[in-house]
């Protein structure tokens, strides 16, 4: 599994994320590019950490949480992963459908959407765990339509979005940070694979942190340069229908190809077989995105930030710092009262507009909450061995 960090530049590599940074545009270039770093550290920081406890335990990201949750509550994350990742299976495979029927429109977006989830199919069943070869050389040539992509937007200018207070600092924050918490639960799942090598998930968060924040600023350079935020539409205007095309759909492939794969390993926690639960995934999707309007990325990246962000929090204050191990408990009650301490309290700097946003302080609060009620119990389970003495 040498090979890893290349895998993170091919989840990164993806129109999800050029759109995503199309929705920064509003702040303009300097504090566009700000958030878009500071997001992006504190995110891949995360990712790392999370890797991190996959490298060191030899487990999976969703099997690593029953140290903090307890073997029903690993199940309950492995539930929502998977959920998030036939949704995530079933956004991807719309977007570059639809993308590329925008650039070549005459095979239209069913065909162009069953191609995509034909070649994830592909991708699976050959290359399960492994990259091999044709992934290898697919990456290397995704890398150079990438730069020549980049090239065109960078270079060529024909309108200009206006800076306006449509969106804040904070909340550009989020959505910065967003993207890279929706790989916390399927880091461990390539990382545990390497275990004792503490240098695989460092490489893994930094290519994905260099990869991503490419992207983002890919997004945000669509929006500012080109007056648009419709990143195929630049394409085919630039001339560059076909490799365009290439960009979209071996970006989506390559992306969408992680989510069914941890898909296949968080059901494995159900006791379902990892490649049939993967193709399934892919075919969820693939009727998703046939029959469900795709709406904003905003509030399905916000729904998973909610979900991540205080597992994280637990999962890296248990690990890191209280040492604490429950998986043989069969639910850590405690752990998942402050979980959902944690969700509701991101909902609601949600909804009342947090100047600080939301990641951050319930990261803070939720880790804070975690270390006392652990305190707590602890001195409580003193007292009583002290009054039985």
């Amino acid at each position: 599994m040498k090979k890893i960090p290349l895998v993170w530049f091919g989840a990164a590599v993806s129109i999800a994320e050029i759109m995503t940074g199309t929705l920064l545009a509003p702040l303009g270039w300097h504090k566009g590019i700000f958030v878009i770093i500071i997001g992006h550290l504190i995110g891949c920081l995360l990712m790392y950490l999370v890797g991190l406890i996959g490298t060191q335990t030899g487990m999976g990201t969703m099997d690593s949480t029953s140290l903090s949750f307890g073997k029903i509550g690993s199940r309950i994350f492995a539930g929502f992963n998977a959920l998030q990742l036939v949704g995530w299976t079933g956004i991807m495979i719309y977007s570059g459908a639809s993308a590329a029927q925008l650039l070549l429109p005459r095979l239209g977006y069913a065909i162009w959407a069953s191609a995509i989830a034909l070649l994830i199919l592909v991708w699976l069943i050959a290359y399960f765990k492994e990259p091999g070869i044709l992934p290898t050389v697919t990456m290397a040539l995704l890398f150079i339509l990438t730069i020549i992509a980049s090239r065109t937007v960078f270079t060529t200018t024909r309108g200009m979005l206006p800076i306006d207070n449509s969106i804040t600092i904070w909340s550009g924050l989020e959505l910065s940070i967003a993207m890279p918490l929706s790989w916390l639960p399927l880091i461990g799942d390539y990382t545990s694979e390497e275990k004792a090598n503490e240098k695989i998930p460092l490489a893994s968060a930094i290519v994905y942190f260099a990869a991503s924040s490419w992207m983002y600023l890919l997004g945000l350079g669509c929006a500012m340069h080109e007056g648009s935020s419709d990143f195929a539409l630049i394409l085919k205007n630039s001339g560059l229908p076909v490799a365009g095309v290439l960009v979209i759909v071996l970006s989506t492939v390559t992306t969408t190809y992680l989510d069914a794969y941890s898909c296949g390993i968080s059901l494995k926690t159900f006791d379902f077989r990892e490649r049939p639960s993967a193709i399934i995934c892919t075919a969820i999707g693939l009727l998703l995105a046939l029959s469900v309007p795709s709406g904003s990325l905003e509030p399905f990246l916000y729904a998973i930030s909610s979900i991540f962000v205080p597992m994280a929090a637990i999962q890296i204050t248990d690990y890191f710092i209280l040492r604490k191990n429950a998986s043989r408990v069969l639910l850590e009650g405690p752990s998942l009262v402050v979980f959902l301490a944690g969700l509701l309290l991101y909902h609601y700097l949600l909804h009342i507009n947090c100047a600080l946003g939301m990641s951050i302080p319930v990261l803070i609060i939720t880790s804070v909450l975690e270390i006392c009620t652990e305190k707590l119990l602890s001195l409580k389970e003193k007292n009583k061995c002290l009054q039985k003495q």
